[in-house]
C-alpha cells in the first residue's frame, strides 16, 4: 500500500469515527434533554405516509414517542406514494420496521436519518471549503444548528422543513464542488431536486443552480435544466392541489392586509403573537386600496386557518379565486404602493420576528439561546451585505448564492400570507447560514486569485466557474 493510499485510508476513518460520534451525541443530546417540536397538525403529512391514523398523529412528538401503525391494507393507494423526502424517508423506516414485525413508528428513526443526512453533508461541507477560515465560518454554522434547542429540535419533529435542514450542508458542498469542476453537475441536479422534493417553496434555490449549470455544454445544460423544471412544475402541482385555496385566501387577506398596516412596526413579532391581535387592529386599514368586493370586507385581516376550514367548500374557494396568483398580480400591479408594501413589511417583519417558536418549543431554552433566535433574522443583513459586496466585485455564482435567502421574505408572504411566517422561514435562514459561508469563500477565493496575480486576472478554477456579472 502506498503512502498516499494509506495516507487516504488513516482521513476516511477519522472522518468516519468523527461522523459516529457526531451522530451518537446529537443523538444522545435530543433524547436526553427531551428536545423536540409539537406536531401542529403539519407532521400529518409526513405520518400519513408512514401509516399513522391522523387520530394518532397530532401531538408533541417527545422523545420516545411511538404512534401506531395500520395495517397496510387497510389504507389507501395514495398513502403508498411518498409525496415529500420526508414522508418517503417515514415509510421506507415504517415498512422495514412492520417486515421486522413492529406494529408502532418511532419518531426516532426520522431523527436519525436527518442526523445521518446532515453529518455526512458536514463532512463533504468541510472538504469542499479549502480555507481555514471558511471551515471555520462553516463549524459555526453547523453548531448553531446542532446546539440550538429550537432548531436541532426540527430533527425530532414529523416536519418536512426537517429534510431541507438536513441536506442544507450537503447541497452547499455539491454546489461548490460543481463550481470548482470537482465533482460532475448530476450531483447538484440530484441534491437539488431532493430540496425541491422535501419542500417545493424551495424553489428559490434554483436561481444560484440555474447559474452554475448555464456553464455546462448546451445539450447537457438543457436536459439538466429541463429535469429541474420538470421537478418544479410537480412541485407546484402538488401544493396547488394540496394548499391551492388555502394559499391564493392567505395572500390575500393576511398578506396583503397585514403589509398594508405596516405589520412590522408592531410589538408582536411571532406568528402566534400577532394572529391574536390582527383582525381587531387591521379593522378596515388598507381594503379600499384593494378594489376587492364589499362583500368580503369582513374577511379582511384573518388567517385561513382555523376559521375559514368551518365554510362550506364553495364559499372557501370562492374567496381564494381573490387570491389566484393573476388577480393577485394584477392588484399589485394596479397599486404599485400596495407592491412596495408587501416588498418592504415582509423582508422586515422577517428581520424583525422572533424565531423561538413558542407554540412549536414549549420548553425551556437557554438565555443565549433566546436572545439569537429573537435576532435570528440578521441573517438577512448578513446576506444582504455580502451580496453587495458580490455584485461590486462582479461575481455572479457568489451574488447568486445568496439572491434565495434575500428573497426569501417576499417569496413566502406572496405563497401564503403571514401565516406562520417565522416557521416557513427557518429552513431558508438555516441554508442561508451556509450560502453566506459558500458565497464568501468563492468571493474571497476570487480576490486572493486577482491579488496573487498582481493584479491582473487569473482563470483559476473558481474564477473561471463564477464569471463575471457582465460579459
Amino acid at each position: 500500500m502506498s503512502a498516499g493510499d494509506a495516507s487516504l485510508l488513516r482521513r476516511a476513518a477519522i472522518a468516519g469515527l468523527l461522523l459516529l460520534l457526531g451522530w451518537c451525541g446529537a443523538l444522545l443530546l435530543i433524547e436526553g434533554q427531551g428536545i423536540g417540536l409539537a406536531d401542529n397538525g403539519d407532521g400529518y403529512r409526513v405520518l400519513d405516509k408512514a401509516f399513522v391514523p391522523r387520530a394518532a398523529s397530532i401531538g408533541d412528538p417527545a422523545p420516545g414517542r411511538t404512534y401506531p401503525m395500520a395495517e397496510i391494507g387497510e389504507n389507501e393507494l395514495r398513502r403508498l406514494v411518498p409525496d415529500s423526502f420526508s414522508a418517503l424517508i417515514a415509510q421506507g423506516a415504517a415498512l422495514a420496521a412492520k417486515a421486522l414485525g413492529a406494529a408502532r413508528f418511532d419518531i426516532a428513526w426520522l431523527t436519525a436519518a436527518y442526523l445521518a443526512l446532515f453529518l455526512g453533508g458536514v463532512l463533504l461541507l468541510m472538504r469542499a471549503l479549502p480555507s481555514r477560515g471558511g471551515k471555520l465560518a462553516a463549524a459555526v454554522a453547523i453548531a448553531a444548528i446542532l446546539l440550538c434547542p429550537v432548531l436541532v429540535g426540527y430533527f425530532n419533529s414529523p416536519f418536512e422543513e426537517a429534510a431541507v435542514l438536513a441536506l442544507a450542508p450537503g447541497w452547499t458542498a455539491l454546489l461548490l464542488g460543481t463550481v470548482r469542476r470537482r465533482i460532475p453537475p448530476i450531483w447538484l441536479v440530484l441534491a437539488t431536486t431532493l430540496l425541491i422534493y422535501a419542500k417545493p417553496s424551495m424553489v428559490l434555490m434554483l436561481l444560484p443552480v440555474a447559474l452554475v449549470l448555464w456553464r455546462e455544454p448546451p445539450r447537457a445544460r438543457v436536459l439538466m435544466l429541463g429535469f429541474l423544471v420538470v421537478v418544479v412544475g410537480l412541485g407546484v402541482m402538488r401544493n396547488q392541489i394540496r394548499y391551492g385555496v388555502p394559499n391564493a385566501y392567505n395572500r390575500v387577506f393576511d398578506g396583503l392586509a397585514l403589509s398594508s398596516a405596516a405589520v412590522s412596526t408592531w410589538p408582536e413579532r411571532d406568528f402566534l403573537a400577532r394572529r391574536g391581535v390582527q383582525q381587531d387592529r387591521l379593522g378596515r386599514t388598507g381594503f379600499a386600496d384593494t378594489g376587492l368586493p364589499e362583500s368580503v370586507a369582513h374577511h379582511w385581516g384573518s388567517p385561513y386557518w382555523p376559521e375559514m376550514t368551518a365554510l362550506p367548500r364553495e364559499e372557501q374557494r370562492a374567496l381564494a379565486v381573490h387570491g389566484r396568483l393573476p388577480a393577485y398580480l394584477g392588484t399589485l400591479l394596479r397599486d404599485p404602493a400596495l407592491a412596495l408594501a408587501v416588498a418592504r413589511e415582509s423582508w422586515l417583519t422577517a428581520l424583525r420576528a422572533d424565531y423561538r417558536l413558542h407554540y412549536l418549543y414549549p420548553g425551556p431554552l437557554a438565555e443565549v439561546w433566546a436572545w439569537l433566535l429573537a435576532r435570528l433574522g440578521h441573517v438577512l443583513s448578513l446576506g444582504v451585505g455580502l451580496f453587495v459586496a458580490a455584485a461590486a466585485a462582479r461575481r455572479a455564482v457568489p451574488a447568486a448564492l445568496l439572491l434565495p435567502l434575500i428573497v426569501s421574505p417576499v417569496f413566502i408572504v406572496v405563497a401564503d400570507g403571514y401565516f406562520e411566517f417565522e416557521k416557513h422561514l427557518l429552513p431558508y435562514l438555516a441554508i442561508g447560514m451556509f450560502t453566506i459561508v459558500a458565497a464568501a469563500d468563492l468571493l474571497l477565493t476570487g480576490c486572493c486569485d486577482r491579488a496573487s496575480a498582481g493584479g491582473a486576472r487569473r482563470a483559476g478554477p473558481d474564477d473561471a466557474a463564477s464569471g463575471p456579472l457582465t460579459g
